[in-house]
C-alpha cells in the first residue's frame, strides 16, 4: 500500500506541472515533511552521479527521487533512536567515501568534487549528511546482527585450497530484487533488462535495486573468484565484459550481476589474507541480506501520508 501510495502522488505530481518552481509538500514521513524541492534537489544529485538518469522519463526520474529521500528519511528516523547524527565526528570515514566518490566521477580531489557539486547548485554539506546516514545506519546492522552471521571457516580454507594460485578476480555491479511468483520475476526481470539496454546498468541499479550499492550504481567492486559461489561463478565466467546475468536466487531475493572487468591475480596466493578476504566478503553478505530484511521490518511500522 505504501509503495503504490508515493506511486500515485508522483504521478498526480507529475501531471500538475511539479517542474515549477513553488515549493510544496509533497509528503510526510512520520509528519516530517518532503517537499517538491527536495525532490528537484534530488533529482540533480541522482543525474550528478549517474549522468544516464537523463535518459529516463520525468515520471520515472520523481519515482526514483521520491523512493530515495524516502529511504533516507526513514532510515534517519530509525537512527535518531539510538545516535545523536549532529554529534558523529568520524571526518576520516566521510572523507574516505568522498574520495571513492570522487575517483569514480574522474576527479582528484574531495575539494574537487565538492567544487564540481556546488557549481552545479547542488548541497555538499546534505550529500555528506547522506554518508553520514548511510554509516550510522550500517552500525546499527552491525550492532544487531553481526553475533548472527554465520561464518565456516573451515569451508572458507578448503576454498582455497582448491583455488588455483594465480586466480581471478571480477568487478562486478548487482542488481537486486523481490519477487513473489515465477511469472512477477519473468516480467520483472524484462523491465530491468530493457532499461539496462536504454540507460545501462549503472541507471538501471539506481532505478530498481533494492541493495545499499544502488547508491554507488550497483557496484560491488573487484570479487575475488574464491568469494563467489561456484555455480555463480561458472555464469560470470561465461560473461563477456559489460554482459549480465539472468536473475540469480540469493536468500531472501534475486540478483542480477553484471561483469564490468577480469583481471588475473599476478601475485602468489597469501593464505592469510585471502581467509581474511574470504571472511570480510561473506560477513558483509550476510550483513547486507540483514539490512534489507530490517529495512523492510520498520518501513512497516512508518507513517506516510499525502497533505
Amino acid at each position: 500500500m505504501r509503495k503504490i501510495l508515493i506511486y500515485l502522488i508522483v504521478i498526480n505530481l507529475f501531471f500538475n506541472n511539479i517542474f515549477a518552481l513553488e515549493n510544496k509538500i509533497i509528503l510526510k514521513i512520520n509528519n516530517e515533511p518532503i517537499t517538491s524541492i527536495d525532490i528537484l534537489n534530488e533529482i540533480e544529485r541522482l543525474i550528478f552521479f549517474e549522468p544516464k538518469l537523463t535518459e529516463v522519463t520525468k515520471k520515472e526520474l520523481y519515482e526514483i527521487a521520491v523512493q530515495s529521500i524516502s529511504k533516507y528519511k526513514i532510515k534517519e528516523i530509525e537512527i535518531s533512536k539510538k545516535f545523536e547524527i549532529k554529534n558523529f565526528d568520524n571526518e576520516n570515514y566521510v572523507n574516505s567515501i568522498l574520495k571513492k566518490q570522487a575517483s569514480s566521477l574522474n576527479y582528484n580531489s574531495i575539494d574537487e568534487l565538492k567544487e564540481k557539486m556546488i557549481l552545479n547548485n547542488l548541497n555538499f554539506s546534505e550529500h555528506k549528511q547522506k554518508i553520514i546516514i548511510d554509516i550510522l545506519w550500517n552500525q546499527i546492522i552491525y550492532d544487531l546482527y553481526f553475533s548472527k552471521v554465520k561464518i565456516n571457516e573451515e569451508i572458507l580454507k578448503d576454498k582455497i585450497k582448491k583455488q588455483d594460485k594465480n586466480s581471478e578476480s571480477f568487478f562486478l555491479r548487482e542488481i537486486a530484487f523481490v519477487s513473489d511468483n515465477k511469472s512477477s520475476i519473468a516480467e520483472k526481470y524484462d523491465v530491468i533488462k530493457n532499461d539496462i539496454n536504454i540507460i545501462g546498468f549503472g541507471a538501471a541499479a539506481i532505478k530498481h535495486s533494492i541493495s545499499d550499492t544502488a547508491k554507488t550504481n550497483g557496484d560491488l567492486g573487484w570479487v575475488n573468484a574464491s568469494s563467489i559461489n561456484p555455480e555463480i561463478l561458472s555464469i560470470i565466467k561465461s560473461l563477456k565484459n559489460n554482459e549480465f546475468t539472468k536473475p540469480i536466487r540469493v536468500q531472501s531475493s534475486f540478483v542480477i550481476l553484471q561483469l564490468v572487468e577480469t583481471r588475473k591475480n599476478d601475485q602468489e596466493l597469501d593464505f592469510d589474507n585471502e581467509l581474511k578476504a574470504l571472511i570480510n566478503y561473506e560477513t558483509n553478505s550476510q550483513l547486507k541480506n540483514f539490512s534489507n530484511l530490517y529495512f523492510n521490518k520498520i518501513n512497516k511500522n512508518i507513517k506516510i501520508d499525502a497533505p
